[in-house]
């Protein structure tokens, strides 16, 4: 009688005749039964590695530049220009051949405090200007915010000014711009060539100095939100540094 497949007569319904189990028999299910133990054990290790794989797309996905949120773009500090391109920039938006630059800093990770001075020969005055540099859509854009004028005065002018003393020789103006403190700036000049900085006194006695640029008439600060009124300001020889 021609040899069978084992499995193919257990499958058999109902069964011819009983049949005995033959080693050769018995080593065909140790093997296909070993087979399916060897499958289950690939599955175990795929599907792991497929996992990780798929998270480590995801984040790469997420990671790539057009796919971060505007928080996380923005969490990017604004580079610090140079003065001749805070100058063009400037320029691009408010053409002025006689503008220079006086004085550049951060004020926060969007935001770049710039003071100027511009010539007006025709109106004998000289504009001190404060604004900002803001970084929108990759570039940056200049947005003045304020500005304090002082008029051309003669040698004759300026003696006679001094003598009346420095404090009446002091101009200012507080510009609506805040800092990453919440205080709000003010500028100011004076001409007096001893002075080197500005004690500016609140109600409460609270002092706060406003640094004078070298080389300019500007000075500047910035002091928490009150009624202007309420300072008083003092020249000093005091010379300030930093911000």
């Amino acid at each position: 009688m021609p040899g069978t497949n084992f499995e193919d007569s257990l499958r058999r319904e109902p069964y011819t005749e009983p049949r005995r189990v033959t080693v050769q028999q018995v080593e065909q299910i140790k093997e296909r039964v070993a087979q399916g133990e060897r499958k289950k054990n690939h599955f175990k290790w795929l599907i792991p590695v497929l996992l990780s794989l798929t998270v480590l797309i995801g984040v790469s996905w997420f990671n790539l530049p057009f796919m971060q949120s505007p928080k996380a773009a923005e969490s990017k500090a604004i580079t610090m220009p140079s003065e001749e391109r805070t100058l063009r920039i400037i320029n691009k938006f408010d053409p002025d051949k006689t503008r220079s630059i006086i004085h550049q800093e951060l004020l926060d990770n969007r935001q770049i405090l710039v003071l100027t001075k511009v010539i007006k020969s025709d109106e004998k005055t000289t504009v001190w200007e404060a604004g900002v540099l803001n970084e929108e859509e990759g570039s940056l854009k200049w947005l003045k915010k304020g500005e304090v004028t002082t008029p051309f005065i003669s040698r004759e002018q300026y003696e006679k000014l001094t003598e009346k003393g420095v404090t009446d020789t002091l101009t200012h103006a507080f510009v609506p711009l805040t800092n990453a403190n919440g205080r709000t700036l003010v500028i100011g000049t004076s001409i007096d060539p001893h002075t080197n900085s500005i004690d500016i006194t609140d109600s409460n006695n609270n002092v706060y100095k406003a640094r004078k640029i070298q080389a300019s008439l500007l000075w500047y600060t910035f002091l928490p939100e009150k009624q202007q009124s309420q300072y008083r300001y003092e020249p000093s020889e005091e010379v300030v540094t930093g911000k």
